[in-house]
């Protein structure tokens, strides 16, 4: 989502550990100068090749070479283990289903699935061939003449979106509908503010995703709704300063979740994890501008709660989530507090939930 065809077939060929990547056509393109930059950000080497003689060129360079079928986006990351296949190979489908999805019939049994590794030195039978001829196809019959090995993939690879192969504006909008859900089903969902946060992806994403600068967006949106929480929480309006904090947890992970959406590896940067500290602290900080006396009077409570929420001990359940949650904190520290007093607030919250994370953790051991 967001991103163009070769944008995510670059993506996928440094994933599959490709140190050269090749344009074929005009170099001199906006999206050639982008694909050029993202590949030489991830330390991999950019050529481009006018066409098959020019291509047909590098047939003197060691190693070999992935070719993907124009249009056709890997989606799982686990093909790109398969598609270095050795010294050569090629991906196939069965012939039924693949043809109806648009891949390349090779026989009645077998479809090419778009994905192919081949020796570099065949690449110079390419110099027989028209400089207008298609590419990807006289490869594909280059790699069948030479009798490579095939790699057959089932038809769940089409049907759960292993593979997409976009040929025009439905495919297209198909294709940003399965990467979507994909990426969804890697957004944890245990407490209520990352349900809150699913629930906005799942109605706003496309949208969001739409605009480039959305992710800087909400991230500094929580960033800022914390400072102000802190901030009207020192001139003694605490629990409007809890609250905000409490309203901060779900945008933040709303823009986790966009980060997750728009990573190639599906997995937020690592920046993005250490965020949810800012708010611990700011938790910390409400606490102890607002609690009278000694400073370890006022810091105790507060950093206690910290060391609850931060116990080293991995979240295995909804309920731990639940007890984790800082929206969750947030909130029950505000009601707590108007009910008793802050400092009793922050000391109740922090011995209950280290109670039941040590309880849990002796639990699971038995």
């Amino acid at each position: 989502m967001g991103r163009s065809i070769a944008d995510r077939q670059v993506e996928f060929a440094l994933s599959a550990g490709c140190d050269t990547i090749v344009l074929i056509g005009n170099g001199a393109s906006d999206e050639a100068i982008a694909l050029r930059h993202i590949a030489e950000k991830a330390g991999s080497r950019v050529q481009v090749a006018a066409g098959p003689h020019a291509l047909g060129s590098l047939a003197g360079h060691r190693g070999s070479m992935l070719v993907m079928q124009p249009g056709l986006m890997p989606l799982d990351r686990h093909l790109a283990d398969v598609a270095t296949m050795g010294k050569g190979g090629i991906m196939v489908l069965p012939a039924g289903v693949g043809v109806e999805a648009g891949y390349e019939r090779i026989d009645l049994d077998r479809a090419w699935a778009g994905l192919l590794v081949l020796p570099s030195e065949l690449l110079l039978s390419l110099q027989q061939l028209p400089d207008d001829a298609d590419a990807a196809a006289a490869l594909l019959r280059i790699a069948l003449q030479a009798g490579l090995p095939e790699f057959r993939l089932e038809e769940d690879a089409l049907t759960e979106g292993s593979l997409v192969l976009v040929r025009d504006e439905s495919d297209a909008t198909a294709a940003e509908d399965r990467i979507l859900a994909r990426a969804l089903t890697q957004v944890p969902v245990r407490s209520a503010s990352q349900w809150l946060a699913k629930w906005v992806l799942q109605v706003g994403a496309r949208r969001l995703v739409a605009r480039p600068n959305s992710v800087a967006a909400l991230l500094f949106g929580a960033m800022l709704l914390t400072v102000a929480g802190v901030a009207v929480g020192a001139i003694g309006h605490f629990y409007l300063g809890l609250a905000m904090i409490a309203v901060a947890v779900p945008v933040l992970d709303v823009g986790q979740g966009l980060g997750r959406l728009r990573s190639p590896s599906g997995s937020p940067a690592p920046w993005l994890r250490a965020l949810p500290l800012v708010v611990d602290v700011a938790l910390c900080l409400v606490g102890a501008l607002a609690i009278e006396g000694i400073r370890l009077h006022r810091f105790g409570p507060p950093l206690t709660l910290f060391a609850a929420l931060n116990i080293a001990t991995p979240v295995t359940s909804r309920f731990e989530a639940i007890i984790r949650d800082r929206s969750v904190t947030a909130l029950a520290l505000a009601v707590l507090a108007a009910v008793t007093s802050l400092e009793t607030a922050y000391i109740t919250i922090s011995l209950f939930s280290l109670f039941l994370l040590v309880f849990l953790g002796f639990a699971k051991r038995r």
